[in-house]
């Protein structure tokens, strides 16, 4: 019983309300949930915060509406940026996505990608490249 309520988050709320209107604290809460479920099961912070909303007459255990739509896969919206401007500097990347320069950064670093000469190209020298003789003038 125990691991379905570690998914079920609307059941833990439902407890979170339970002991709130039991008049009992947070801390009170997280303890004894913990002791009967498992310490793991999640952090005082989270029923901290559903104690606060509580504390503001709100009772609603629903997640809130989201204003944006998620990001499911980052990478496959820069490879299209860089697809339709190749050129495009992280920081131009970033601003037309609405990401952080910093999270563009990574993310093309871990794809192998890193900006040389006003251009991101691949960081390791492909099979290709390094079995063609090229030869320089």
């Amino acid at each position: 019983m125990a691991e379905s309520l570690k998914k079920d988050l609307h059941a833990l709320r439902v407890c979170f309300l339970y002991e709130f209107l039991q008049k009992n604290s947070a801390v009170e809460t997280h303890c004894k949930i913990c002791h009967v479920i498992g310490e793991d099961i999640f952090y005082y912070e989270t029923v901290n915060f559903w104690f606060k909303i509580f504390k503001e007459g709100n009772y609603n255990l629903e997640d809130n509406a989201r204003t944006e739509r998620p990001r499911l896969n980052v990478e496959d919206d820069i490879e299209e940026e860089l697809e339709k401007q190749p050129k495009s500097s992280v920081r131009e990347v970033a601003s037309s996505l609405g990401l952080n320069k910093d999270t563009v950064h990574s993310r093309l670093r871990q794809s192998g990608r890193v900006p040389k000469f006003g251009q991101l190209v691949p960081h390791d020298l492909t099979v290709d490249q390094k079995t063609s003789n090229v030869t320089w003038c």
